[in-house]
């Protein structure tokens, strides 16, 4: 688990420990907000 703003506890390596899902976490490119996006399983 983590701490702190969304910016620094929305890493990719902490999602699926956390959340058990595989996602990538990136910046809005318009808002600056953390943006998350779960992806399907791999295959």
């Amino acid at each position: 688990m983590a701490s702190g703003a969304p910016k620094q506890v929305l890493a990719e390596d902490l999602l699926p420990a956390v959340h058990g899902v595989t996602a990538e976490a990136s910046t809005h490119p318009v808002t600056g907000a953390p943006t998350v996006v779960h992806l399907p399983p791999s295959a």
